[in-house]
């Protein structure tokens, strides 16, 4: 039982980070994205409710005047087993790196083994 509250308090901690934040005046909004997601990364208090840590390469991205925005990165400073394929080409930082790297995670926790391990 306490796996699934480990995933479901991540995905909350996740959700909250990725909700749209009003900027200006003008309607535009923001989120932060995160992009460093990984089992290292969440951390249990004693009651092992999971606190998502190291938020050393996050980024806001926004929509400014309802056109999507992302940012792009110059170098990947994430660990690459949890980093989709195509973010590891174009460097285009986006929630669904995130949401990538959060299924890995799940991963983790279901099977009990890293991702970069020879089955």
């Amino acid at each position: 039982m306490s796996r699934y509250e480990i995933a479901k308090g991540t995905a909350n901690g996740l959700q909250f980070l990725h909700s749209p934040i009003h900027g200006d005046s003008n309607g535009d909004m923001s989120c932060l994205i995160h992009g460093d997601i990984k089992s290292a990364n969440i951390l249990l208090d004693k009651n092992l409710c999971p606190k998502i840590g190291d938020f050393g390469i996050a980024r806001e991205v926004g929509e400014k005047q309802g056109k999507s925005i992302y940012t792009r990165l110059s170098a990947i400073h994430g660990t690459k087993w949890y980093l989709p394929e195509d973010f590891l080409y174009n460097k285009r930082l986006t929630i669904t790196v995130d949401t990538y790297s959060f299924g890995v995670v799940l991963f983790d926790l279901v099977t009990g083994k890293s991702p970069h391990v020879k089955v």
